[in-house]
């Protein structure tokens, strides 16, 4: 089967960025299919080394790479996000209209990946199954990026045409997939395949990064790596590492603390990536006097394991808005594989898995919830060590790449065979 495979920020494990559809590519490679993945030109940048300003090709592990110039810059504003949404968009479909291919794949966000496979069913007949990794425009405009109607209101009928032409929906939680049938879609045609676990790279055979780890020696630290957007709301990072400050200098000042106990002020956080939030976290904690909280760059994914592992508890944060629980981010499921407790701070699906699992904790967007929650772990050894080995677990059982990838190659094959009958 030949698939034309649509993202606009598909990575390799070389990437900072996440690396589903890469994994999937090469392993429906492996599985026999022709994949060509049509994306935009960071991709290029980080293959090829330098720009990309036209329509490029390269190969990765037997993928075909279709490269469309048009970058994507993370920390720019939001008009100028939309205008890349929109260059690819554009562009994309002019490329996919000549691609001879039997299925398109397309996978959000940006809900625009859409319209190229929208193209090649309209004009070519070429089925497609589309991928929603996020509730757009659902999101956005809870979260305040999208006020204008007329925008609002195309980006409500691009999204009804995807889902109505799209063979078969791949939803990546349960949320999502109750978002999706509440837009008048049959249940049976939307699949729920969350985001997966790659067991090789990431777990504690994994050494800790070397430097990292002097550099954190003593210390009980927290980690969140990832986009530092609105979303993200870390905030809360900000506001639990001054409380925890401010509650060391208390018990230092009262000597309540026994001589034997470990002080509070050995929690520190790790924030790793980029974002339009960033400036404005490190001035607050500049000003704020934190030596708790470090920032640093991303880092490519093949190097991540190893500053997770000179860590001791990973942290998922979203801002605190209902629409974002369903969330299915990849680093929730590469702390899994790496056997460290998770804490997130909102509820939803994954409060319910990490509950039932024992692989974690979850907790209120409130300063003092969340340094609590730290604070007991840090001075539970074996808890923490426990919840570790059940998030490995729970990784093995229910998230392995490749059982995933099993999932993903039914509903391509399922989505081409019902097409062909109608």
């Amino acid at each position: 089967m030949r698939i034309l495979y649509i993202h606009q920020y598909f990575a390799t494990r070389e990437s900072t960025s996440g690396t589903r559809s890469y994994e999937f590519a090469r392993r429906l490679v492996e599985k026999g299919f022709q994949v060509s993945v049509l994306t935009g030109g960071n991709t290029g940048e980080k293959l090829l080394g330098r720009p990309v300003e036209n329509v490029e090709e390269t190969t990765v592990d037997g993928i075909r790479i279709i490269i469309v110039g048009v970058r994507y810059d993370r920390t720019a504003s939001p008009p100028k996000k939309a205008l890349s949404f929109l260059r690819f968009m554009w562009r994309a479909a002019k490329v996919a209209l000549k691609e001879n291919t039997d299925l398109v794949f397309a996978t959000s966000t940006p809900l625009t990946v859409a319209f190229p496979a929208l193209a090649k069913k309209i004009f070519q007949r070429t089925p497609y199954v589309f991928e929603v990794r996020d509730l757009w425009p659902e999101v956005p405009i809870r979260i305040g990026i999208l006020r204008n109607p007329i925008i609002i209101g195309l980006a409500r009928w691009l999204e009804k045409k995807a889902y109505k032409h799209a063979s078969h929906i791949v939803a990546l939680s349960e949320g999502m997939r109750d978002g999706i049938i509440a837009r008048s879609i049959p249940a049976e045609k939307v699949t729920v395949i969350p985001n997966c676990a790659d067991l090789d790279l990431f777990g504690p055979q994994a050494p800790p990064d070397p430097q990292l780890a002097a550099r954190l020696r003593g210390k009980f630290v927290c980690i969140h790596s990832g986009a530092m957007g609105r979303i993200n709301g870390l905030d809360h990072v900000i506001d639990t590492a001054i409380w925890l400050k401010q509650y060391a200098a208390k018990e230092q000042a009262t000597k309540e603390h026994a001589v034997n106990e470990r002080p509070t002020d050995d929690i520190a956080f790790l924030l790793i990536g980029v974002g339009s939030e960033r400036p404005r976290l490190q001035e607050r904690a500049r000003s704020a006097g934190l030596d708790n909280v470090i920032f640093m760059d991303p880092v490519p994914k093949q190097q991540l394991p190893g500053v997770i592992n000179a860590c001791q508890v990973c942290l998922m944060s979203v801002a605190p808005i209902p629409v974002l629980e369903m969330n299915s981010a990849n680093k929730f499921f590469d702390y899994l594989a790496s056997a460290k407790p998770v804490i997130i701070n909102y509820g939803g699906w994954m409060k319910n898995v990490l509950e039932d699992s024992g692989a974690g904790l979850s907790v209120a967007y409130d300063a003092e919830a969340l340094a609590t929650a730290l604070m007991a772990l840090k001075d539970d050894p074996e808890r923490c060590a426990q919840m570790g080995a059940n998030a490995r677990k729970l990784a093995e059982r229910e998230y392995d790449r490749a059982l995933m990838v099993d999932r993903i190659e039914m509903v391509l094959r399922s989505a081409l065979k019902s097409d062909a009958k109608s």
